[in-house]
């Protein structure tokens, strides 16, 4: 808690990480899941995904999610709830994505230099970011190259919130 304190963001995706490679260091031979937020899983500099591609290379597989528009829950005014997601910014790696595929779609972004939509996946474009806070669709949009973050995106056209579940008593 200390070095989050002091270290910010950088310190907790790296602490992230060593915690993901002392599991696979108790368990070896096994494959891990983890569900994170897209930032978190990004291999990118900085982040969780960035240190454990580093470290484990093409045993790290990086899967984005996307949607268009709908309702997910994060904390606002007043604590955690269900919040609505506007549709996707014109442009953005989230709106073209609903206008050119169908309504649920998994794309392998691995080898996609060889196709059509190389130079278009190798731009630039804004992508829809939403962590555990809720915030208006203009501070939800961030820029990144989508086939040098990730190694696959799920596209949802519509989502839905998370149910809350009631606690064990």
């Amino acid at each position: 808690a200390v070095g989050v304190i002091e270290g910010g963001t950088v310190y907790r995706d790296q602490a992230m990480a060593r915690n993901v490679q002392w599991l696979l260091e108790q368990y070896p031979g096994e494959k891990m899941v983890i569900w994170a937020h897209n930032g978190h899983v990004a291999e990118a500099e900085n982040w969780m995904g960035g240190h454990l591609d580093e470290a484990l290379g093409d045993d790290y597989f990086s899967v984005a999610f996307s949607f268009y528009e709908g309702e997910y829950r994060a904390v606002a005014e007043g604590g955690v709830g269900v919040n609505t997601a506007e549709p996707a910014l014109e442009g953005s790696i989230d709106h073209v994505f609903d206008q050119v595929g169908p309504e649920n779609f998994y794309l392998d972004l691995r080898g996609v230099q060889s196709t059509p939509a190389a130079s278009w996946l190798a731009e630039e474009r804004l992508f829809r970011s939403i962590g555990a806070l809720a915030g208006p669709v203009s501070n939800t949009f961030a820029p990144i190259v989508l086939a040098d973050d990730f190694d696959a995106v799920i596209f949802i056209r519509e989502s839905s919130a998370s149910e809350q579940l009631d606690p064990v008593q």
